[in-house]
């Protein structure tokens, strides 16, 4: 071998060991970064649909995002808080504490939102309910968000259906005391607006979450003589409600608030709620291509069909990534980038958040016909 040629030889090998590291540390610079992301809500316990829903509908957004892009790699962290507002404030407790949490999914209820927000607010944490509508979560703070609609605006949809739409001026209202401030917050947004429309509520009961008799309350507000019976609690309750009614051979109609969205209402309920009408945020059957992705993706994964808290999980956990997006990947620039969000597309509707992390954003009015649920109207 000639000594030019050895020279030859030499510079080819040192290009090509040039070229390797080069492309070893492109390699090394391209690597997703990962980011982890926390859900909170109730995993065990009474109120479990309702979290595990939320969870499937966050993993299955993390799925689409870490299969769609490359910079970042999102891992979910699950907490359980039972609904319980002091785990709620532990385990929100853990999350802040745990500096590679970057945002939260959560909490699911609104009393254990109203808990751990305080603590995600204080220390810094942003965080998105999927499903916390008590009008008190708007106070919590500018690191708290949800992208549900408050009960405010809930009640007065109903109340304007009711009042305007139906024609009817007397209302009765079986409430959850034990959930006040989701059930009652509803109940008086309903109430102020009915009364500024002209009507009477002529009658009112409570109840506790667990309660399976509502006989004496339901004979007390008979007596009133209501044209409508509005229950603004949870679809089990209102299930078996609705079913004491009718074996009272009461035909009053029935309302409710979005606690009523799920097949278990009309799998509890049967016959019996038919008619019922009730508020919610997302339904499966809407023809928008997003929607039906959403929903043949969630069926291929989780084997059902998912419910309004399945679709606001999802679309929590995309507003945190686009916010990651458009801001950065701190705590503090997530913050800023939900701050600033305003007309996401997501699989609930178009997304915006005014100052106070309440969404801006169409709610739907469902009727359950021959145990099916049909849309009947939007309120905007």
């Amino acid at each position: 071998m000639s000594k030019r040629t050895s020279i030859i030889l030499l510079v080819i090998v040192m290009a090509a060991i040039a070229c390797g590291i080069i492309w070893q540390r492109k390699g090394a610079e391209e690597e997703p970064q990962e980011i982890k992301i926390a859900m909170l809500g109730p995993l065990t316990g009474g109120a479990s649909k309702y979290g595990v829903e939320v969870r499937n509908g966050v993993q299955l957004a993390i799925s689409h995002l870490n299969q769609r892009q490359s910079n970042y790699r999102y891992t979910l962290v699950a907490l359980d808080d039972q609904a319980d507002p002091s785990l709620a404030e532990q385990r929100a407790q853990e999350l802040v504490a745990r500096k590679e949490i970057l945002a939260v999914v959560g909490s699911v209820t609104t009393p254990t939102t109203l808990v751990a927000g305080e603590i995600f607010q204080e220390g810094g944490l942003p965080a998105v309910s999927p499903s916390a509508t008590g009008p008190a979560v708007s106070e919590l703070g500018n690191f708290i968000f949800r992208v549900c609609p408050s009960d405010t605006f809930q009640g007065r949809a109903l109340a304007e259906y009711v009042v305007q739409e139906e024609g009817f001026s007397k209302i009765a209202i079986l409430w959850d005391e034990k959930n006040a401030s989701y059930s009652g917050e509803l109940a008086d947004s309903l109430s102020q607006r009915v009364a500024e429309l002209g009507g009477t509520v002529v009658g009112k009961e409570a109840y506790q979450e667990g309660q399976k008799e509502f006989s004496a309350a339901l004979e007390n507000l008979k007596a009133s003589a209501p044209e409508i019976l509005f229950i603004p609690g949870y679809y089990t309750e209102a299930a078996l409600i609705a079913q004491q009614v009718r074996a009272m051979e009461w035909d009053v109609p029935l309302i409710g608030g979005d606690g009523f969205h799920a097949p278990d209402l009309i799998e509890i309920g049967g016959k019996a709620v038919d008619g019922v009408i009730f508020t919610t945020f997302f339904v499966s059957t809407n023809p928008d291509s997003k929607v039906q992705d959403f929903t043949a993706s969630y069926q291929s994964r989780f084997g059902s069909e998912p419910g309004w808290i399945a679709a606001n999980g999802y679309d929590a956990m995309q507003v945190i990534a686009k916010a990651i997006e458009d801001e950065g990947s701190t705590r503090e620039a997530i913050q800023r980038g939900l701050a600033a969000m305003e007309g996401f597309s997501g699989v609930t509707g178009t997304i915006s958040f005014d100052e106070k992390g309440d969404v801006v954003k169409d709610i739907l009015r469902l009727e359950i016909k021959e145990g099916k649920f049909q849309v009947t109207g939007i309120y905007q």
